[in-house]
């Protein structure tokens, strides 16, 4: 299950992420970022991911996209952290 908000504070378009990141509920996130991408231009997109409780590599990939056009993401669980510490170090991106 996930469950996707978004939350627009002035230029900040803020997608809170809650649930696990896999399999079919990647391609939810991924539709979701497509869909407000042109929203974004010239503005901020930031990615809580706090309410994850699991990612497989199809959600790695696809938050590794997302960082790489510039997408902020940020967690407070400590495997989530990890994984966007993974993404957003040098090697990560």
């Amino acid at each position: 299950m996930i469950r996707i908000n978004l939350i627009r504070e002035h230029s900040v378009l803020l997608l809170m992420v809650e649930g696990t990141l896999s399999a079919g509920w990647v391609y939810e996130l991924e539709k979701c970022w497509l869909e407000i991408r042109p929203v974004t231009n010239g503005g901020q997109l930031k990615v809580d991911l706090s309410g994850v409780s699991y990612i497989d590599e199809q959600g790695r990939q696809l938050l590794k996209r997302m960082f790489n056009e510039g997408a902020e993401l940020r967690a407070t669980g400590v495997m989530t952290r990890g994984i966007i510490d993974e993404i957003t170090g040098p090697s990560g991106s």
